[in-house]
């Protein structure tokens, strides 16, 4: 198989091997935020503020898009999942 310049075949899989790790760590990520509030350590609400800190932050930092734009995911995530979880009993 030929490759064109500039489109190597290890490229795409490093491009897929990095959303695949990314995926897996929001996911953990999201675990870990859930336990944090079923056990009432923190609210969803104190833990969105820090999101949204954070991605204030990585949004004003040299190279921070990428990390400001994975942390608005996981804003999007805990503000969606507070309707769509069952409550802690």
């Amino acid at each position: 198989m030929a490759v064109r310049a500039g489109h190597s075949s290890m490229g795409r899989t490093m491009a897929d091997d990095f959303a695949k790790t990314l995926a897996g760590h929001l996911g953990v990520a999201a675990v870990l935020a859930n336990v944090l509030i079923d056990t009432g350590i923190v609210t969803r609400e104190e833990l969105c503020d820090r999101f949204r800190q954070a991605e204030d932050a990585a949004a004003r930092s040299a190279g921070g898009l990428a990390s400001a734009q994975i942390l608005a995911a996981m804003l999007r995530y805990l503000e969606q999942a507070d309707g769509n979880r069952p409550k802690p009993q």
